[in-house]
């Protein structure tokens, strides 16, 4: 196991037996879906904002972390779906972004 996964597996387990915070948690980790999932339901993260940047031709996930505000960028509509966890229409602004046919069947 490369040493970047035992770090995050050491996380999540620290995470769930309640024993670190989100103020614990390396910055590197901020885009981990894992981790995020975890912070989410104790609820020390939420989302604010998602959608597409056109100028950048990218999809964006603008969160705050209790005091923290982080915004994660997406080079494919999939990893932005799998990240939001499949939740792409509250607070969401998708101007000018064409979906494809199998998209639009998600």
């Amino acid at each position: 196991m490369e040493e970047q996964e035992f770090q995050k597996e050491k996380i999540i387990e620290e995470l769930k037996n309640k024993r670190i915070n989100y103020l614990n948690i390396p910055r590197e980790f901020d885009s981990d879906l894992d981790i995020a999932k975890i912070e989410r339901e104790f609820g020390w993260r939420e989302i604010l904002n998602r959608g597409y940047d056109i100028i950048t031709d990218s999809f964006f996930v603008e969160e705050q972390m209790l005091t923290l505000g982080i915004k994660n960028k997406f080079d494919s509509f999939d990893e932005y779906y799998k990240f939001v966890e499949g939740k792409i229409y509250e607070n969401a602004c998708y101007y000018q972004y064409s979906f494809s046919s199998e998209q639009k069947k998600k």
